[in-house]
């Protein structure tokens, strides 16, 4: 950078820092689209955050206690319950009458990095932090209506993705990854139509409500010779879709796809350049999440024993960066991270057993294989391959009330993570383990 680009950059941030002074800003409302929700919405929104995803890159399965007492398992072809919504719309048609659901999952994580950071100056201090991110509580609710013997409609509020790391304030690498959070809500309305005894078609469109935070080292070129630290925060919208088929080869025997949209959402609220004078600035986030496509299975082999299985795949090429605008600086947009993520594939089996006609028990085995490459690990999001076991229950209160439970243990891989501030020239390497235990419990009621 030459002296010019010098002088320009610095007499921005003295602008910017004029400004600050002069017009102090209001501290940000977030998730400011949800005042024109429902006071339901609202509260979910209130308990979906501060969640660490527990499915591979920062995507959240936990729809429903039944779907994770069996690790996910055939999700688009069981459709036992309105939770059926989340994972293919068109499985409305196996469901009679009015069918409601509501969930609430717990999920315990525990997030341990081991490490070092060796300051530009050489001097190396110890990186480590037993809890890098929070427990989390996920909500959804889903209900659904028949119309009339081929027509249906429902209406379903749950979270396809979330994230959230909270390094210590001791942590020796907070300038590479202090703070990172993502928090979305699906509002999504669908319906379904059964074409033929054998084949329902569905489809529905995804409001998709985010909220993010990032805490991270300040590109060079925007303070050049100063180490800075830049916060974004704010929240924003988009609106996607999906479709789906579900084909009843035999009573027995029956299959599930869905594919639901990608979608790009424009984060936009606050930048704070954190020098020894605070700098606050209008800003902006491109956040790109991924399409999905699940493709199930399910089996009865006897009239107590079910298998059922799913495969499903995630576009997570569509993360490939994190940029910033922040209003009024000519270099805009900003590349504050290179993600350059893989579409990643989950397989999951699993199986059921009727009991006696009140109680039903069921388990599963998963593997998410993460998509990100050892070369674009970060301490923000240091995610690896996951293996699920999950094992639930049913209980049939009554002909319209039924109670489930599910628990799964999360194992993840130990991976390492190498990763320098840019401007600042620290650089941390450490050996990060993320493992979860998630309990659910749901009630499901139909008229």
């Amino acid at each position: 950078m030459n002296h010019t680009d010098s002088r320009r950059s610095s007499a921005h941030l003295n602008s910017l820092r004029a400004d600050a002074q002069a017009h102090p800003r209001k501290p940000m409302l977030e998730l400011r689209p949800l005042a024109y929700a429902s006071p339901f919405i609202a509260l979910l929104a209130g308990t979906m955050v501060s969640t660490q995803a527990s499915a591979a890159g920062f995507q959240l399965s936990e729809h429903s206690a039944r779907g994770l007492g069996r690790a996910n398992a055939g999700e688009a072809a069981i459709a036992d319950t309105a939770a059926v919504l989340a994972r293919n719309t068109a499985g409305m048609t196996r469901l009679k009458g009015t069918h409601v659901t509501g969930v609430l999952s717990f999920i315990d994580l525990e997030v341990e990095a081991d490490g070092t950071t060796t300051t530009a100056t050489g001097i190396t201090l110890p990186a480590n932090d037993e809890n890098a991110a929070p427990n989390a509580f996920v909500p959804a609710f889903y209900s659904s209506y028949q119309l009339d013997e081929k027509l249906f409609v429902g209406f379903a509020v749950f979270s396809n993705f979330g994230l959230k790391t909270d390094y210590d304030d001791r942590f020796a690498g907070l300038d590479v990854a202090d703070e990172a959070s993502v928090e979305t809500i699906n509002i999504t309305p669908s319906i379904a139509y059964k074409l033929t005894d054998q084949l329902s078609l569905g489809v529905g469109v995804d409001y998709v409500l985010a909220d993010a935070k990032l805490s991270t080292s300040a590109p060079q070129f925007i303070a050049p010779g100063t180490p800075a630290l830049l916060d974004l925060e704010g929240d924003g919208d988009d609106v996607g879709y999906h479709v789906s088929a579900l084909f009843e080869l035999t009573p027995q025997t029956r299959f599930g796809l869905q594919y639901r949209s990608s979608l790009d959402i424009d984060i936009e609220g606050d930048a704070e350049f954190r020098f020894p004078v605070p700098v606050d600035a209008d800003g902006s986030l491109e956040l790109n999440l991924p399409d999905m496509v699940e493709l199930s299975a399910y089996h009865e082999i006897t009239s107590t024993w079910a298998v059922h299985g799913s495969v499903n795949f995630t576009n997570w090429e569509r993360f490939d960066s994190l940029i910033a605008d922040i209003e009024g600086d000519p270099r805009s947009p900003i590349t504050l991270k290179e993600e350059n993520w893989d579409g990643n594939l989950r397989y999951a089996i699993g199986v059921t057993h009727s009991l006696n006609e009140q109680l039903v028990l069921r388990g599963g085995l998963a593997l998410d294989k993460s998509p990100v490459a050892r070369e674009n690990r970060t301490l923000s999001i240091p995610d690896s391959d996951r293996l699920w076991f999950s094992a639930g229950a049913s209980y049939l209160v009554s002909e319209n009330l039924s109670v489930d439970f599910g628990i799964a243990r999360l194992e993840g891989e130990s991976v390492e993570v190498v990763e320098t501030s840019e401007g600042i020239g620290n650089t941390v390497v450490a050996d990060v383990e993320g493992s979860a235990t998630i309990a659910s419990l749901q009630v499901n009621s139909r008229f």
